[in-house]
């Protein structure tokens, strides 16, 4: 942007206090004949530019006017003005009528685009999920009318209450270049602001970043959302098949005297020698991908630390990963990276480091992967959920830098069962920004992305306001998605809140009396029902009504085993199941394949013999 460019904004009133004082007013974007130039700056940003397209784009597929773009430091009377101001923060953004115009301004340019889309919403837009084939021409709704006039009582500023706002891809099951820029594409829509790939997931070579970097990296710019780049992943830079370990088996990690050379076991990180070959290629990574913004160093998951003697007396895993990341930092300091690091806080080392502490520039997420369900993750009744708060707060009061919490709320564990839980992610929202944490996130796995649509959207509301009025979300989600049936809709979204939770296989849920099952399955029996019979041809009914006899299903088997039924029984019921998801495939209910194989389902469920 140009200095006479924002001289002129700020002289139009985009300064924040400015903003404060302006009164009620309208602005007709399309009335009649009028028509709304929308003006950019001359030497506009590429998320400048998306903006004024996205508004000139989606206002003609509502009202059938075509706007112009128009780049120009002196906007005339009755124009939609474009560009950054002052006075809104780090990402905030303001919209406001003044002396005729209509400013939309931004701390950044993803804020732009935040404006950009906040007006296109009051306009009726709803960016309800990414564009994935599934959905056809129903991920978002644009409404049709001829006039569009934006009427506000006072400027528009919105501030985002958590700094972090990320989606993982992590185990990446059905993701490919095609969706992931479809989640881009969204991501500026809701204001999520930060994208995580993994570095080479457990080794695979399927997701891994460098599939997909040239695709990605452009669009990623263009939008100014964040790159971290990272995961589990001390294994991508140090394992046991590359030749210069294979020199220096002593560079392994030990369990029982021995040199242990599966990927799960943490390299020897007493030993200098190995430390020094880890850093070199993590610098090395990080230099040949500058655009990586964040960059997560993790261990293996499930890892296995070294203990050897040397080992040992380097503190616990905690403090052993605060003292390899700083050895990092410093290295790729010298070397002239700028990228940030993130640590998680997970499995054997939720709890803060303290030989060394851990240096305040690292992003910290932590993972209550443990996390059950049936109650708050700060309540005390769950032993688990108690273990994580304390060691939340922990952080909280001796990690003075970025405290973010990496969730599981669409999580891998579930198996794609209709886990909605819009209510229980506020209140664990509610807790966390009391504490003071900085940032949320969650996994976007698109195969079963309608199962989690309103979580989705949900925690995206919420990872910007936390307090925000979660009630009106899910209305304004069910009046959006499923139209004249959404209050049948929203009863069954908030059955399957209070039941699957409580009732279905999930990680942490115990299993329940046969009476109580029977207590869940009639309350969704009864909600499904009214629903089908209401629009049962509606993809979207129909998405929810297969989620739904999904969590049937499984409550069906619980019920089975909690009554002591015969093996074969239950191998029948398993069966069944199988071949009810199979038939399902490919319409973003269900991932299946891996977790959901027959022979997994077989296990899980107990039926098998010793099981």
């Amino acid at each position: 942007m140009t200095t006479t460019h924002c001289i002129v904004l700020l002289a139009l009133g985009l300064a924040l206090s400015v903003c404060a004082c302006a009164r009620a007013e309208s602005f007709a974007i399309v009335d009649g004949n009028t028509r709304a130039a929308v003006v950019i700056p001359p030497n506009p940003s590429a998320a400048e530019s998306l903006a004024a397209s996205e508004i000139a784009n989606y206002v003609e597929s509502i009202s059938g006017a075509k706007l112009d773009v128009v780049a120009t430091d002196e906007p005339p009377m009755g124009s939609l003005v474009l560009g950054r101001g002052a006075g809104l923060g780090e990402e905030g953004y303001c919209i406001e009528i003044k002396d005729g115009r209509l400013l939309l301004t931004g701390a950044r340019d993803r804020s732009v685009l935040y404006a950009a889309y906040h007006l296109l919403g009051r306009l009726g837009c709803k960016w309800l999920a990414p564009k994935y084939p599934f959905y056809g021409d129903s991920a978002e709704v644009v409404p049709k009318k001829d006039r569009l006039v934006l009427e506000v009582d006072k400027p528009i500023v919105e501030t985002p209450k958590l700094k972090f706002r990320k989606l993982y891809v992590e185990e990446g099951h059905t993701h490919s270049a095609g969706n992931l820029l479809q989640i881009i594409e969204w991501m500026s829509k809701t204001r999520r602001n930060t994208l995580v790939v993994p570095t080479d997931y457990q080794g695979a070579g399927r997701v891994k970043w460098d599939n997909w970097r040239e695709a990605l990296t452009p669009e990623l710019r263009k939008r100014d959302i964040t790159i971290e780049v990272g995961g589990h992943g001390y294994q991508n830079f140090i394992n046991a098949e590359m030749p210069e370990v294979k020199a220096h088996p002593e560079w392994l990690g030990e369990k029982d005297g021995q040199r242990q050379t599966g990927h799960g076991f943490v390299f020897c990180s007493s030993n200098a020698a190995a430390v020094d070959f880890l850093v070199r290629n993590v610098v090395a990574y990080l230099k040949a991908r500058p655009e990586i913004d964040i960059f997560d160093f993790w261990p293996p998951d499930g890892s296995k630390w070294c203990e050897c003697e040397a080992c040992r007396k380097l503190g616990t895993p905690a403090d052993r990963q605060s003292r390899l990341v700083a050895e990092v930092i410093r290295k790729a300091r010298e070397q002239g990276v700028k990228a940030r690091f993130e640590c998680i806080a997970y499995a054997v080392y939720t709890k803060p480091p303290t030989s060394p502490p851990m240096d305040g520039s690292v992003l910290i997420d932590f993972c209550p992967i443990g996390q059950c369900f049936e109650v708050q993750i700060f309540d005390p009744s769950s032993p688990k959920n108690a273990e994580y708060a304390a060691a939340m707060q922990a952080w909280r009061k001796s990690f003075k830098g970025d405290l973010s919490i990496y969730s599981y709320y669409r999580k891998y564990a579930w198996d794609s069962l209709p886990v909605i839980i819009p209510h229980y992610m506020q209140a664990d929202m509610k807790w966390y920004a009391r504490i003071g944490t900085d940032g949320m996130s969650s996994y976007s796995e698109p195969g079963d992305w309608r199962t989690y649509e309103l979580n989705h959207y949900a925690l995206s509301r919420l990872s910007w306001d936390p307090d925000c009025d979660v009630d009106a979300i899910i209305s304004e989600f069910c009046a959006a998605r499923f139209a004249k049936c959404a209050d049948s809709a929203r009863a069954l979204l908030m059955a399957l809140e209070d039941t699957v939770r409580h009732g279905c296989r999930i990680p942490g849920t115990t299993l329940k009396p046969p009476t109580e099952l029977t207590g869940y399955m009639e309350k969704l029996t009864k909600a499904k029902s009214t629903l089908a019979q209401q629009a049962a041809s509606d993809p979207a009914v129909a998405a929810l009504v297969t989620a739904t006899e999904f969590a049937l299903k499984d409550m069906a088997i619980q019920k089975q085993r909690a009554e002591q039924g015969s093996l074969d029984d239950r191998v029948k019921m398993v069966d069944e199941l199988s071949a009810f998801l199979e038939s399902h495939d490919g319409q973003g209910v269900f991932v299946l394949g891996g977790r959901l194989s027959k022979d997994k389902l077989m296990k899980a469920y107990g039926a098998v013999a010793g099981k």
